[in-house]
């Protein structure tokens, strides 16, 4: 067998022992791997799913420049930009999708299962790099794919996509060591997906390599030029392609990447607590006793932290470093232990300001003890200690006392004001991992410790990981009939709205109908931070404790109809339920839509035993008539549409207040209007058509032209 064939079966060996690591947390995932997925019922799952359809439609119809605009709230244009992407999870699940298949429990477990073993094997190339053996740094990687935040992260499927992160530090780390261009491609590549898979990590990412970047440069001052000039150059093909793929969201007229004029700053919540870093939830030190905390639990464990100073050791020499190091270890180590004892008889807010100083004095100790230790590190080792000791002090909210580093950064990247987060929890760890694999191989190398021995350390450093098993279930909105309910909006143009009643007030991500089912851009009321704009949810008779009494009143359906809106839903299960009160209310919404019918506001109403779709008619009479048209519908098209009037008259055609046509009408006649995409002025916001006459005409047929 050659070289190369036994390192490659070692490697596969590697990612299939990973994956069966991973199944200490992923085993429900086993028995349900086509029916149920992980956190179902989670509004971020929903959400998720939502993205990964609309994207792989798009794609799959080669409607590329229309992957921006999500088609959950209507009317707005470019509603990607206001959340996650998900486009690298898009390109994987691309095959499946156009082979047909849309099981989406196969989809998301497919992706959690590659997303864990992806991430453990991108940190095992890392360590291994620093560790310098392979079974060290599998156990090391192992340690950090089962993070329990990992766990957390399944809903949030952007942030659960964190591997090109470690290989973005493998190859910048082997650039120093080398200076290879294809270390430089790779590095970019890893860059780049991690900002195709999350555009925050990709952001944090970018800001934690110039640190890294600048710990190296440090301890490795002396470059060449060609070394700059190289990277420089790498860097700037990287960016453009970025800034190509993310342009929408560089644009603060289109992105939502300032959503409210009060956000100037990162707000102190984004950072991560003192106790969050002690945190680490269920113990089994603790004899299995279950503490919750209100925290998010980054804690690495008793174990890996005592690897972790176990790296420091060899180096000490004298009294004074001695004491140093044994005062960061009382620092490390006992605060995760005492906190979680005293976090059920002191006040939230006494501890969190005791934990600021127990962190402070951890983070001066370690300062302290990097630089007298300085002279007898290694530079890798010192390179991992001090990237990991500058990221955890920015990230951390001990850290405002100096300066907002993440705000300072957000006049250059504004889109970091939208932070919900300091994204830099796994490339910390990452490093923490790193540094205490170097400490278990000068563990083992000095004291050959048994069989037994290491059995215990394994299972007690796995035992620190395993807590948090998922829970599998099936979609809320997975319910049969829907998917038949949808297709009867097939023919609403794709310029007009879909209105979906009732409202969900309560439940803010409901999303997973939408673009599942359909691809129509929709309204459905309060999402979030995107508000009601037409101010439905306050409007009489929208409620259906009132039958939904607006849906046979001209004046509210007009206002439907002059924003775009072209279709209702009515879900019959969200209205008639088991209640008397219930039915009723179902009776009061046949007869109110069979009155609006009468008036002529319908030209078809559309039932079935989900419920009911009503399309407006789109004919108005009038002098003024004015329509909404979105951006995502008009833009590089042009408009149709047709004008009839029984007197002779003169017309006005504007859009957005310039005016593209004037013309005179003929009495009796009617008449079809085109204008180009050229005669429109078009906007990335609002876009409005106006038609205006000195006497009444008549106007219908509305559509969009390529």
């Amino acid at each position: 067998m050659k070289l190369t064939e036994k390192k490659w079966l070692q490697e596969m060996g590697i990612i299939l022992l990973l994956a069966a690591i991973s199944m200490l947390v992923l085993y429900p995932m086993l028995s349900a791997f086509s029916t149920r997925l992980p956190f179902a019922t989670h509004g971020d799952v929903r959400l998720s799913l939502s993205i990964l359809f609309s994207n792989l439609d798009k794609i799959s119809r080669g409607q590329f420049s229309q992957i921006y605009h999500l088609p959950i709230v209507f009317p707005t244009s470019f509603t990607m930009t206001a959340g996650v992407n998900l486009f690298g999870q898009t390109l994987l699940l691309a095959p499946l999708y156009l082979l047909g298949n849309r099981n989406i429990y196969l989809w998301y477990n497919l992706l959690t299962l590659f997303a864990y073993v992806a991430a453990g094997y991108a940190a095992y190339l890392f360590i291994r790099e620093f560790s310098g053996r392979r079974w060290i740094a599998v156990i090391a990687a192992a340690l950090y794919m089962l993070l329990p935040s990992r766990v957390h992260n399944i809903p949030q499927f952007n942030l659960l996509f964190s591997f090109p992160t470690p290989l973005a530090f493998l190859c910048l780390h082997r650039y120093f060591g080398r200076e290879r261009r294809r270390d430089l491609l790779f590095l970019s590549l890893a860059v780049l997906l991690q900002f195709l898979f999350d555009l925050s990590l990709g952001l944090f990412l970018v800001i934690a390599l110039a640190v890294f970047f600048v710990v190296c440069l440090c301890l490795q001052p002396r470059r060449k030029r060609s070394f700059y000039l190289g990277l420089a150059a790498a860097g700037a093909v990287t960016l453009l392609v970025i800034a190509v793929v993310f342009s929408p969201y560089l644009d603060k007229d289109i992105s939502f990447s300032d959503i409210s004029d009060e956000v100037q700053t990162i707000d102190r919540n984004a950072f991560q607590s003192s106790l969050s870093f002690y945190s680490n939830w269920n113990y089994p030190l603790l004899f299995l006793k279950s503490i919750l905390w209100n925290t998010n639990p980054y804690y690495p464990g008793f174990a890996a932290a005592a690897l972790f100073l176990l790296a420091f050791w060899p180096a000490l020499a004298g009294r004074g470093q001695k004491i140093v190091f044994a005062l960061v270890s009382f620092f490390l180590l006992a605060p995760a232990l005492v906190f979680i004892l005293l976090s059920r008889s002191v006040a939230s807010a006494a501890l969190e300001r005791l934990a600021d100083a127990v962190f402070a004095c951890f983070l001066a100790g370690f300062i302290l003890l990097l630089v007298l230790l300085a002279p007898r590190l290694s530079a890798p080792h010192k390179t991992l200690a001090w990237t990991w000791l500058i990221l955890l002090f920015s990230s951390s909210r001990i850290s405002l006392a100096v300066g907002n580093l993440f705000s300072w950064l957000s006049h250059v990247l504004p889109v970091l004001l939208r932070s919900r987060g300091i994204r830099t929890q796994y490339i910390i760890l990452l490093f923490f991992y790193a540094v205490a694999a170097v400490g278990f191989r000068q563990l083992w190398e000095r004291k050959r410790p048994g069989h037994i021995m290491l059995a215990l350390l394994a299972l007690l450093l796995l035992a620190e990981r395993v807590r948090w098993p998922i829970g599998m279930e099936r979609v809320e909105d997975d319910r049969p009939g829907y998917s038949e309910f949808y297709e009867r909006t097939d023919s609403l143009p794709p310029h007009l709205g879909l209105l979906e009643l009732p409202f969900h007030k309560e439940i803010f991500n409901y999303y997973t109908y939408y673009t599942r089912y359909h691809r129509h851009h929709t309204y459905h009321g309060h999402i979030l931070y995107l508000l009601d704009p037409l101010h439905l949810e306050k409007a009489p008779g929208w409620d259906k404790t009132s039958g939904f009494a607006a849906l046979s009143d001209p004046a509210a359906v007009a206002v439907l109809r002059d924003n775009g809106i072209g279709a209702i839903m009515l879900f019959r299960d969200k209205i008639s339920g088991d209640l008397p009160q219930d039915r009723q209310n179902w009776r009061a919404t046949l007869n109110t839509i069979e009155h609006g019918q009468a008036l002529g506001l319908y030209t078809k109403v559309d039932q079935s035993g989900a419920g009911i779709v009503l399309f407006i008619s789109g004919r108005q009479t009038g002098r003024r008539i004015d329509r909404f048209l979105p951006y995502f519908a008009l833009a590089g098209s042009g408009l149709r549409f047709t004008l009839q009037s029984t007197e002779t008259v003169n017309v006005s055609v504007y859009f957005n207040d310039r005016q593209a046509l004037v013309l005179t009408l003929p009495a009796g006649g009617k008449r079809e209007i085109r204008l180009s995409s050229n005669d429109l002025a078009l906007t990335k916001g609002q876009n409005m058509l106006r038609v205006g006459s000195d006497q009444d005409i008549t106007f219908d047929d509305l559509s969009v032209e390529k």
